[in-house]
């Protein structure tokens, strides 16, 4: 439990030249050497390594997600997807991504402006498209990354059949107008 390479407690199991400390569960600094037992040796019974020390981070987590659905004619104005985060160390970087079917991998890394907590989708394009936020810790590179938001975009209302003029005599029935 601390930095030194005397008084610590053996490691199960762990008996050979090389060591994987196990998945951490809880945020922490942790310290590991190896004593290296001699025999036959002139020189002595034990050497003792230099600590190496695994610091586990805290990944951030995620408070907010973005909304989840948006349906929209083209060109309007969207709802911003924004996402919230708590936690972590260090100054967090953001990227969302773009995806073509309902899911927070696989997706393509949006270049114009997409490096915030928060992304305006375009509207321009008729189509679904997934997104999604990518968040990852400077101090570890550790992410995390948002649910998926779905942005569909549909072709505005048009008027395919525009109503035709007409005459009416005074008193008589006066033509239909349809659209």
């Amino acid at each position: 439990p601390t930095n030194s390479n005397s008084g610590g407690t053996a490691v199960a199991g762990a008996t050979s030249a090389s060591f994987t400390p196990p998945v951490f569960t809880t945020a922490g600094d942790y310290y590991y050497y190896a004593v290296i037992t001699l025999t036959g040796s002139i020189c002595g019974t034990t050497l003792n390594s230099d600590v190496a020390q695994v610091k586990v981070i805290a990944d951030p987590i995620i408070t907010s997600q973005p909304v989840t659905s948006q349906i929209l004619c083209q060109n309007v104005t969207p709802t911003n997807l924004t996402v919230t985060i708590s936690g972590g160390s260090g100054t967090p970087t953001y990227q969302w991504f773009s995806n073509t079917t309902n899911s927070n991998i696989g997706g393509t890394p949006i270049t114009t402006n997409a490096t915030s907590s928060t992304y305006v989708p375009p509207t321009t394009a008729i189509g679904t498209t997934y997104y999604y936020l990518e968040v990852t810790q400077s101090v570890s590179g550790c992410k995390v990354v948002s649910s998926t938001a779905t942005v569909q975009i549909v072709a505005p209302p048009t008027i395919s059949t525009q109503p035709l003029n007409g005459v009416a005599c005074i008193g008589g029935t006066t033509p239909d107008l349809s659209v």
